[in-house]
């Protein structure tokens, strides 16, 4: 995820904070705090969004999306 980040410029990604996914934001900011230190890229924020909706509907809702290539 670093790499692309640095490539295409991105320096905000947003998670979801149900679950297991709070536990990647952790990781993330330890990751993101030995990155500094070493000197490697490293500017990219985390937003951290709760989900509430339903999983299997946020999904389909992406369906037409895929279809038509996005």
């Amino acid at each position: 995820m670093w790499a692309l980040c640095e490539t295409w410029g991105i320096h905000r990604v947003s998670l979801e904070s149900n679950g297991f996914q709070a536990l990647i934001a952790e990781t993330f900011q330890r990751e993101k705090a030995e990155r500094r230190a070493a000197g490697k890229f490293w500017r990219v924020e985390v937003l951290l969004q709760a989900s509430t909706t339903n999983k299997e509907e946020r999904i389909a809702s992406l369906e037409p999306d895929a279809h038509n290539g996005w």
